[in-house]
């Protein structure tokens, strides 16, 4: 069976004969087979390991995948960006065109062995302190069998780096 095929199979098979057959009814026989679908979706996110507040901007690269062996339907990556990135913004054709990022993108059918990689960047906020950790997930409406690799995060330490000076004229 085909990886895209989806619902029902049916499945017909006649045969004839030269010689004169008085049962005809039984030249004929069908069956019917019902097709499950099984898609092993998976999502692998990269990003920095430390990154400047109020200064970086930090590129996630995020890599959707399918190992099947059916058609994944209806994918939908989905990363809910810490408050401290500022203007989220995606992309899926590796940086030449960028959207502001809503929160999930709807990748929709992924056939098996293929991949599709989406770019989200943002600035670090100047009031980020610790670690940000970013979490990206993917589902489909396809059985996935193995639900451990549809999720993937990113821990980046938040640097902060400040020049302060002091300038004394006297009189």
């Amino acid at each position: 069976v085909l990886a895209d095929v989806l619902g029902v199979l049916n499945n017909t098979a006649v045969v004839n004969s030269s010689t004169f057959d008085p049962f005809l009814e039984n030249n004929t026989s069908s069956t019917v087979t019902d097709v499950d679908t099984v898609a092993d979706v998976f999502v692998v996110k990269d990003g920095p390991v430390s990154a400047v507040a109020g200064q970086d901007v930090v590129d996630y690269s995020i890599v959707v995948g399918n190992v099947g062996p059916s058609v994944a339907r209806d994918v939908v990556l989905s990363d809910v960006v810490p408050v401290f990135v500022l203007d989220p913004e995606f992309s899926v054709d590796s940086g030449v065109s960028w959207n502001v990022w809503l929160g999930s993108l709807n990748l929709g059918d992924l056939s098996s062995g293929n991949s599709v990689e989406v770019w989200i960047r943002g600035l670090i906020s100047s009031a980020a302190l610790g670690e940000i950790n970013n979490t990206a997930v993917v589902n489909s409406s396809t059985f996935d069998p193995f639900l451990e690799n549809n999720t993937s995060s990113v821990v980046t330490d938040v640097l902060t780096v400040a020049d302060v000076f002091v300038v004394k004229e006297a009189p």
